[in-house]
């Protein structure tokens, strides 16, 4: 089995660490799109930012090749992580060139993360979350990390008219049930890659999205109230 820890770990948002800068904050200048900076920096003391962890995923499953041809081998986040019985299991070992020993190793590697990162594009299904294992996780220590990609390279050809944003609030409502439902600390970063140029094209862009993502965080915030972390992250592939 050809795999690597660092190809499951996911990257940790530089802008966890901006936006919550003491220097960012005191410069606005520096981020435009100040209306959303009060209702990020509220977590900037979280004893989970005192130190560095990372974490992995992408996925709830992983998808391996079988050694039957045209299938696949799901692997949960959870086993991954959980399961004590990883290199002796009946239905891994139907995975293409399956290693026991290398599972294992894999599994010492990945228990020593703090999050796992789950993505929630447009169009998402509740069949596609497995709350149970989520939970699994989380009760183990483990924190998610939800990536909300509603929008996506959308904003790549045009800012959200009136029925995009609609549509938004309504996923943005089931989004919230389906946080809410996570008992324990959990972390959301909101339209990952948004600064495209029909956000940036100006301040009155900058702040007319800002307000549309102020208002989904107050809808998400409120079915978790306390043990909900939310930020922005911008990145260097924000124009396809």
């Amino acid at each position: 089995m050809n795999i690597s820890y660092k190809k499951l770990r996911f990257k940790l948002c530089l802008i966890l660490c901006l936006l919550w800068s003491p220097t960012i904050m005191a410069d606005m200048s520096l981020f435009t799109i100040v209306p959303i900076l009060g209702h990020l920096a509220q977590g900037k003391n979280h004893p989970i930012f005192k130190d560095f962890n990372v974490g992995f995923g992408g996925a709830s499953n992983f998808a391996f090749t079988s050694i039957e041809s045209g299938k696949k081998i799901w692997v949960s986040s959870k086993d991954l992580i959980l399961n004590t019985n990883i290199s002796d299991n009946s239905y891994y070992a139907q995975i293409k060139n399956f290693n026991g020993g290398s599972f294992q190793t894999l599994q010492s590697h990945l228990q020593k993360s703090k999050f796992f990162t789950i993505w929630i594009t447009r169009g998402w299904q509740d069949s596609w979350y497995n709350l149970s294992d989520i939970q699994s996780l989380m009760d183990a220590g483990y924190i998610p990390v939800f990536n909300y990609w509603f929008f996506g390279d959308g904003l790549g050809g045009s800012f959200p008219d009136a029925g995009k944003i609609a549509e938004y609030r309504v996923d943005t409502a089931r989004v919230a049930t389906l946080l809410g439902q996570l008992k324990g600390t959990k972390m959301l970063i909101m339209e990952p890659e948004f600064n495209k140029d029909t956000v940036m094209a100006s301040t009155s862009t900058q702040s007319s999205f800002a307000n549309i993502i102020i208002e989904a965080i107050d809808t998400i915030r409120a079915k978790s109230p306390s043990n909900l972390l939310v930020s922005l992250c911008m990145t260097d592939q924000g124009n396809p």
